[in-house]
């Protein structure tokens, strides 16, 4: 593991460890990111891609479709902003091919995120996507929560390619405490438009983008 240290913020965190993972010890020390470079697996697999939205299927803008996508169906991608993927090699797809990750790292980080997303859907507390795709895994800590609120410590678990590594890597930061209300939405006497935050289950989203079945069921949607 490369350690690079980032002074300008201070944090409580010691990432060494992990809870399936990541350690949940607490000191006074400056943000470190933790660089964890690795290769491909493999380095070719074919997959697959749809016209059309499908559950399981996730977004893959045109700019970061593989170059073997482009080469084989460029004339049919004109119009299109968007293929969808689950990221598997499927019969009767709208699209196939073998994707290169060497030659199309853009896609390669979807499809490790994905991976990443998928293997810490059942260890991690919580799971939150940002705005750019990057995952934040949640531990619960018990000892900062109380019989008001439930506090996570947060960790944002990053694919790149940069020329630091010279290959793909994981970078991991800590990213703090984040503190949820013990009451449920559906217990909180207040407007719901003064709700901004949510966890849903073991899902942390903004409450506009609320699933139709997270508003079915408010006694399990938890403020922060």
């Amino acid at each position: 593991m490369r350690e690079v240290s980032v002074k300008t913020v201070p944090a409580r965190a010691n990432i060494s460890k992990a809870k399936n993972g990541v350690n949940h010890k607490t000191t006074n020390q400056s943000l470190s990111i933790n660089i964890i470079p690795f290769k491909h697996p493999v380095v070719e697999r074919a997959f697959s891609f749809s016209k059309e939205k499908k559950d399981g299927y996730y977004p893959i803008h045109r700019a970061e479709l593989p170059k073997s996508i482009w080469e084989e169906y460029e004339d049919d991608l004109q119009d299109i902003k968007y293929l969808y993927s689950n990221f598997q090699d499927e019969e009767n797809a709208d699209f196939s091919a073998s994707v290169n990750f060497k030659s199309s790292s853009r896609f390669a980080k979807h499809y490790y995120t994905t991976l990443i997303h998928e293997y810490f859907s059942t260890r991690a507390d919580a799971i939150k996507k940002n705005y750019v795709g990057d995952i934040q895994l949640w531990f619960k800590n018990e000892s900062l929560s109380n019989e008001k609120i439930n506090a996570y410590e947060k960790y944002t678990i990053k694919v790149e390619f940069s020329s630091l590594c010279h290959s793909p890597a994981v970078l991991l930061t800590y990213d703090g405490v984040s503190k949820v209300s013990v009451k449920s939405i559906a217990e909180i006497n207040i407007p719901t438009e003064n709700f901004k935050t949510i966890l849903f289950r073991n899902q942390v989203t903004k409450f506009k983008y609320l699933s139709e079945e997270a508003k079915q069921n408010l006694t399990e949607a938890y403020p922060l």
